[in-house]
């Protein structure tokens, strides 16, 4: 009888090679722009060969949605690390403030912002990036808002005629008034006090208009 060939070593083998060429990746696009770095400089950052490094990553646009989607999951799992499930029995400002948090945490991540800065200055010459970019993070993020804004109306507790919407413009309140001074080296990370007094400064604004 033949006995199935154990390759548990070689996917241990291909997943560090993996991580390795993503981690000398990160750092050149970081270094140089998507633009300006080339497979032939990543696969030498790298220590593999081009072979190798085509083995894993089809092209750059592949291997920059690699990065991103690595760091975009970190927003997910946020709200899958969350210590209770979200449900409509609690009030509309825990569940936001909760996002708040969750933003504040991964989207201002320094590692973020920098990824982020990236794309802006890309996208332009590289318009996939930006789709890349939302459909890895942000695009999460505005359907668990929506979909709780959602439950919220259904129960009566606001009045949300398009949740999605509504969703987008919480996103965009955060990314104006907590987001902007951070891309702009405009200011320091807030600490947990002052963000929760921003944060429920801007709750506020946001469902006073969505009270029924």
């Amino acid at each position: 009888m033949m006995v199935p060939k154990d390759d548990s070593e070689g996917r241990t083998v291909n997943a560090a090679k993996n991580a390795q060429i993503v981690a000398a990746a990160r750092k050149l696009f970081l270094e140089k722009g998507f633009g300006e770095t080339s497979m032939d400089a990543i696969a030498a950052e790298a220590g593999v060969s081009k072979p190798t490094l085509y083995s894993h990553f089809k092209n750059k646009i592949a291997l920059f949605s690699e990065i991103i989607e690595a760091t975009c999951a970190e927003i997910r799992e946020g709200f899958e690390e969350e210590d209770y499930e979200f449900t409509t029995d609690d009030p509309p400002e825990v569940f936001l403030s909760r996002a708040v948090r969750i933003f504040a945490r991964h989207f201002l991540h320094p590692s973020t912002i920098d990824l982020l800065r990236v794309v802006i200055s890309e996208s332009k010459r590289f318009p996939d990036l930006g789709d890349v970019l939302w459909e890895s993070g942000p695009k999460y993020f505005c359907e668990v808002v929506s979909e709780q804004l959602r439950a919220y109306d259904a129960k009566g507790l606001l009045k949300v005629p398009d949740p999605d919407a509504a969703a987008r413009e919480f996103a965009g309140i955060l990314i104006g008034n907590l987001g902007m001074p951070h891309f702009m080296n405009l200011s320091t990370r807030p600490d947990k006090d002052e963000l929760e007094t921003r944060g429920a400064v801007l709750i506020g604004n946001f469902l006073s208009n969505l009270r029924t």
